[in-house]
């Protein structure tokens, strides 16, 4: 019995059978931690998959809702672009006229200065191009300048008093570069226009220049333009209004 326990043999093959045991086991170990290591890996995989496809249907959705919207944008477009062009030919068959838009700026002055309705309905269908006017009248007077004196001639009356025109413009130079005590008919010319017991009118620029005035039942017309040195002529006429 005691040589038996002794054998060296019998010690290296328990030994050897531990270490298979042990081997194994580790074997085993292995083999279970990489099992459960798959299956999280398949489950989370799967879990992945499951929500990539939702988030592409719902990207797929998304994109139908907006190819809708889109289509429905482009027709809304369609129609309001319609719309337009239709306004633009009306206002072009209304009002596109420069003449016209001109006239409806000036109801809408006249009625805003407080001139009634009815009475522009009046002078409109009373209007045409037929005119009654007087013959023209022609005067001239001295056009003023820095260098000149006054004198009698220096403004003109029309209408028994009605309407006194006068004016002063920048002197002449002569060859030499002085100024002359005429006027240059080339330079602006101030021209002022006063109504007896009304309006004072001055009106600025190189000649001619042309003024109307309406009193009553009257239109007196205007034309300032250059004349002999010094002079500037004046010629007016008298219409019946409207």
């Amino acid at each position: 019995m005691s040589l038996r326990l002794h054998d060296p043999f019998e010690r290296r093959r328990r030994a050897g059978l531990q270490r298979t045991i042990q081997q194994s086991m580790m074997v085993i170990a292995c083999i279970g931690v990489l099992a459960l290591t798959y299956n999280f890996g398949q489950n989370r995989g799967d879990a992945e998959f499951h929500a990539s496809r939702n988030e592409l249907a719902e990207l797929r959705k998304n994109k139908t809702e907006l190819e809708k919207q889109i289509v429905a944008l482009r027709a809304e477009t369609l129609t309001t672009q319609t719309k337009l062009k239709e306004l633009e030919r009306q206002y072009q068959a209304d009002i596109g006229d420069d003449h016209l838009r001109s006239f409806n700026r000036l109801l809408r002055e006249r009625l805003a200065s407080g001139v009634k309705p009815e009475r522009l309905q009046q002078v409109i269908a009373a209007t045409s191009n037929v005119r009654n006017c007087s013959s023209p009248e022609t005067k001239r007077f001295i056009v003023a300048t820095p260098l000149s004196k006054k004198e009698k001639s220096s403004d003109v009356s029309f209408g028994s008093g009605l309407v006194t025109i006068t004016g002063n413009g920048m002197s002449a130079t002569n060859i030499n570069g002085g100024k002359e005590a005429w006027f240059d008919p080339a330079q602006p010319v101030n021209v002022s226009i006063n109504v007896r017991g009304g309006q004072n009118i001055t009106k600025t620029g190189p000649l001619p220049i042309q003024h109307s005035i309406i009193q009553g039942a009257t239109e007196y017309r205007f034309t300032i333009a250059p004349s002999a040195r010094s002079y500037a002529e004046v010629t007016a006429d008298q219409c019946a209004y409207p």
